[in-house]
């Protein structure tokens, strides 16, 4: 497989933020103690998945209450605040950044998560992550648009930009775009379809993408 190009999903990929930000919804959601589980569940069987979409879903579906564009705004305002330093501040997970270290050097990286576009910018510029990245895509945007726009705009074929992600949405967007997709965990298989390829590190991963 000819390689000219990687993307990456974020938290749970390149930092170790997924519980950071599952107690975030746990304190942001801590008055609706009836559905509290409920939320917890929704949000981490949807890794990958815009907060803002998040915050949709659960008023619909679990608390069953309308949700106000100001109030969404609050929600995500408020979110932004109890992860920031936490993100900012975790580890790297095992082996992710002298993976960016050694390719970044060889060929394009990029960023496609879930997380908006300006707070994941600051982030990877305040753990000093931007050098590494040929670009850094947060939400609005969509993953598959995001893929997308990345392949035409550098002229790179589906099969030449792998998608290296932690949650179920990740798989669907590079399902929706063709892209080979590589589920990382550290252990078990994370609920993917048993035809996805996991990696348990990134010893695994650069073996996998790069064996002689």
């Amino acid at each position: 497989m000819t390689i000219k190009a990687i993307l990456f999903d974020f938290d749970g990929v390149i930092v170790d933020s997924v519980n950071v930000k599952t107690e975030a919804f746990r304190e942001l959601f801590s008055n609706e103690k009836e559905h509290l589980q409920a939320i917890l569940n929704f949000h981490l069987a949807n890794g990958g998945m815009s907060r803002f979409v998040k915050f949709e879903i659960i008023y619909r579906e679990i608390l069953k209450k309308p949700l106000t564009q100001e109030l969404s705004q609050e929600l995500g305002e408020k979110f932004s605040k109890l992860v920031m330093q936490k993100v900012i501040a975790c580890e790297y997970m095992p082996g992710a950044l002298e993976f960016l270290q050694k390719y970044s050097k060889q060929i394009p990286l990029f960023i496609a998560s879930g997380t908006p576009q300006d707070e994941l910018q600051e982030i990877a510029a305040k753990r000093d992550l931007t050098p590494y990245f040929k670009e850094i895509h947060g939400t609005p945007r969509s993953k598959p648009d995001i893929i997308l726009d990345i392949l035409k705009r550098y002229n790179i074929r589906t099969e030449e930009m792998p998608f290296i992600g932690d949650a179920i949405n990740d798989y669907k967007a590079a399902l929706e775009t063709k892209t080979p997709f590589y589920g990382y965990i550290q252990n078990g298989n994370g609920g993917f379809p048993n035809d996805v390829y996991i990696v348990h590190s990134f010893q695994a991963l650069e073996d996998k993408l790069f064996a002689k």
